[in-house]
């Protein structure tokens, strides 16, 4: 007898009981894994480590002259005057560049590089614009998680940069 006709007249009762057993098994031995239960163990934390851990609220730093001259956080952004804009569908709002420039005490500029991340968060990226490209349509986009997009009608969806992190202005 060959092991292939030996398989073929197992029935399959014995290993459906045999794979309920190993399941019921795997689930009683396992109570940390279901719902609403608790552990009691207690993680330790070394002394020199701070047990909260907080993340710094999302801000864009605004660099001149290799020096930080501002920060601004999504709540000093809201406060500007809000532009409208229709880019590839998506219609985005917030403040124009320029506004978010001036707020910043910036008049008188050269290119602005912006900084942060490609459409999908796959790369970092950087749009670097000259001041005659910079106009009321280039917008930083408040977006709904909290952080603020480069777009605009002047930019097109290609160019935009999500989830700006740093403005230099040369």
């Amino acid at each position: 007898m060959n092991i292939r006709s030996g398989l073929a007249r197992l029935s399959p009762r014995p290993l459906l009981v045999c794979s309920f057993i190993l399941l019921v098994i795997g689930l009683v031995s396992a109570p940390s894994c279901s719902p609403g239960s608790s552990s009691t163990r207690t993680p330790s934390t070394p002394s020199n480590v701070s047990a909260t851990t907080t993340s710094a609220p999302y801000a864009i730093a605004v660099l001149q002259n290799d020096k930080q001259i501002a920060s601004l956080t999504i709540s000093d952004l809201s406060k500007l005057t809000q532009v409208k804009a229709n880019v590839a569908g998506t219609d985005e709002q917030g403040p124009a560049l320029l506004s978010v420039l001036s707020l910043a005490g910036i008049t008188d500029f050269g290119e602005v590089t912006v900084y942060g991340f490609s459409k999908g968060r796959v790369t970092s990226a950087e749009l670097t614009l000259k001041k005659a490209e910079i106009t009321d349509n280039v917008i930083l986009a408040l977006v709904t998680r909290g952080t603020a997009k480069l777009t605009g009608t002047d930019i097109g969806a290609q160019k935009m940069i999500i989830d700006v992190s740093k403005l230099v202005v040369r």
